[in-house]
């Protein structure tokens, strides 16, 4: 088995004040943090800031050492940036999630240090050939660019020792595009919160997560305005003019509050919604924390089976108003779900999960 020193590559930590940060960086992080309780593995996530009193520096957090470099303007810029902080550190293993500048980064550290290379995708659209060309051109933005990011991302992809998928569904689709690589599964790494649900006594339904139009934040506000007698509650940062015009009364939106304020949240409500398309998440952090709260959540097809199994799955708006008005019938219902949600959280997002990333990494 032997001593092996990792390398975690992030765009950020997701608790540095300086920096946008999403789920990916939370979750690299929650992994980074396991792996690095156990003495087989010297742990290092290497991430960038735009804290100058940081940068430069390694600071210990625990077991874990954070390397903080200078944040680049452009995206590919991380490249030689990563790069010159990787040959300080030697690593033997080398790990990233998402596709982006870091993901050739990976594949340069094989070629360079002779690295093992671990990828792992954020959704579904991430495995996918084309992102950012096809992104890109729907924003009217420079395409070459996008084509470029494209194409190092599936160097970096296509020369990754094990490719880790997030869920059911996205492990279906790297066999398939992958099918001469060794792929696997594991769920993201949770932490279980120290809280005791206390639903409301009024139907409370829950958005969390970062306002921009691919996340459709309009259709949780068209949801409220469908059901008047409910209560609906917002959390996130981003583009608020997407929520700002003619809300209605039932809604409310909190802005971005701390995980202790979101957890309570959580564990008052009766239901979460995600609202964004198919197939353009992986395992949302809120999702599981939702689960730990005894929340049942209701979202589009993002390929996980648990949803699935508790009829959770919606085709499409319609069937999301359905479901909504279905569930809110019966309160029990709601706490049934929840219960069973809680213990598949436990037993998959922070058991499971924990022992599938050190064996991937041993």
């Amino acid at each position: 088995m032997g001593f092996k020193r990792i390398a975690f590559l992030s765009d950020h930590h997701p608790y540095d004040g300086s920096v946008f940060i999403t789920g990916s960086h939370l979750q690299v992080y929650n992994i980074a943090k396991e792996l690095s309780s156990d003495n087989d593995f010297e742990v290092h996530l290497i991430v960038s800031t735009n804290d100058s009193s940081r940068e430069g520096k390694v600071l210990k957090e625990g077991d874990m050492y954070i390397h903080y470099l200078k944040k680049p303007r452009f995206d590919v810029l991380k490249i030689p940036v990563y790069l010159k902080e990787l040959d300080r550190i030697k690593p033997s293993i080398v790990f990233q999630r998402g596709r982006d500048a870091l993901t050739f980064v990976g594949y340069l550290s094989k070629v360079l240090y002779s690295s093992k290379f671990i990828w792992s995708s954020n959704a579904l659209e991430g495995i996918r050939f084309l992102k950012y060309t096809l992104l890109f051109s729907k924003r009217k933005i420079f395409i070459p660019y996008g084509l470029i990011l494209d194409i190092m991302a599936n160097v970096g992809m296509e020369s990754a020792d094990i490719i880790i998928a997030q869920n059911e569904k996205q492990k279906e689709y790297a066999d398939r595009r992958f099918w001469w690589k060794e792929t696997s599964m594991c769920y993201n790494v949770q932490e279980n919160p120290d809280i005791k649900p206390r639903k409301t006594s009024k139907p409370t339904l829950v958005w969390v997560g970062r306002i921009a139009e691919n996340k459709n934040p309009k259709m949780f506000i068209r949801l409220a305005e469908d059901f008047p007698d409910y209560e609906f509650i917002m959390i996130g940062f981003g583009d608020t003019s997407l929520i700002k015009d003619n809300t209605p009364k039932n809604f409310r939106y909190l802005g971005r509050l701390s995980r202790n304020e979101i957890m309570k949240i959580l564990s008052e409500a009766w239901l979460m919604v995600i609202t964004s398309p198919p197939g353009s998440e992986g395992l949302p952090n809120v999702m599981i924390e939702a689960f730990l709260c005894e929340t049942p959540v209701i979202a589009f097809d993002h390929g996980i089976d648990v949803l699935k199994s508790h009829g959770l799955v919606c085709k499409n708006y319609d069937d999301m108003k359905m479901k909504v008005k279905n569930l809110l019938k019966d309160r029990n219902e709601i706490l049934r779900k929840g219960k069973e949600l809680k213990d598949f959280a436990i037993r998959n997002f922070i058991i499971n999960s924990a022992q599938c990333w050190k064996d991937t990494f041993k």
